[in-house]
């Protein structure tokens, strides 16, 4: 029964693997934002697809991406992404916004993935 105990604690729970993949998906948003690599931006979700002309008039993209805290059960996880870029126009002044994404995860395997992103 021990043996058993211990390989049921050690697996981790939905919630800590929702997390990891928030964590990941974070890190290819923001360098995706600051490579200004639409397909990288795609590739997490087909909601960031037309980032492509906001690309064409921005430049030295600096994106902070923060998640909120991840929601999850074990079919699925959601969190609300706080999104901010600071960047130059066109005419190089400083420019910023920030927004919010709202974002589920759904496990597909061992991996978590990002099936929907909203706007909030």
């Amino acid at each position: 029964a021990g043996r058993l105990y211990g390989a049921v604690a050690s697996r981790p729970s939905p919630q800590e693997l929702a997390s990891r993949a928030v964590q990941s998906y974070v890190q290819r948003l923001r360098s995706g934002f600051e490579n200004e690599d639409t397909d990288a931006l795609r590739s997490l979700n087909t909601f960031y697809q037309s980032w492509g002309s906001f690309f064409d008039s921005a430049e030295d993209i600096e994106a902070t991406v923060r998640p909120g805290t991840v929601q999850a059960t074990a079919a699925q996880a959601t969190v609300s992404v706080q999104i901010q870029l600071n960047y130059k126009d066109n005419k190089n002044r400083n420019q910023s916004t920030a927004f919010t994404h709202l974002w589920t995860l759904m496990p597909q395997g061992d991996i978590w993935a990002l099936t929907s992103v909203s706007a909030q």
